[in-house]
């Protein structure tokens, strides 16, 4: 199974591109350009490596809430941190969308996430 032919998520924001794989043994993340092809994208220096999507979660969080911090004030870190976890949140929601069927998650709901009754 490539890495290519394996896509989860594939989205362009503004003018960057980002893609979530997976290979045999990690989660991919990459971004690059919105015109650069899928191939440039996986192959370049923005490409993360990731053994759980949890640690993957974590980094991006850890990197978004760098992102929206621009003054070391209590308002703007309060602000940022928001803006951080909705980011997050928004990508671990279309995450599980996508990867619904393709993850072993036990015998849960999909609709619901409860655990199904025998």
């Amino acid at each position: 199974m490539g890495r290519i032919d394996n896509i989860f998520y594939d989205t362009t924001i503004k003018d960057r591109r980002y893609i979530f794989t997976k290979d045999k043994r990690n989660w991919i993340w990459a971004e690059g350009s919105k015109d650069s092809s899928l191939e440039t994208i996986i192959t370049s220096n923005n490409t993360c490596y990731y053994s759980s999507i949890e640690s993957m979660m974590v980094n991006l969080f850890e990197t978004r809430l760098r992102n929206h911090v621009t003054e070391f004030t209590l308002g703007n870190f309060n602000k940022s941190l928001n803006r951080a976890f909705s980011d997050v949140r928004r990508l671990g929601k279309a995450l599980d969308e996508v990867t619904w069927d393709k993850i072993k998650r036990g015998d849960y709901c999909k609709y619901c996430s409860k655990k199904k009754s025998k």
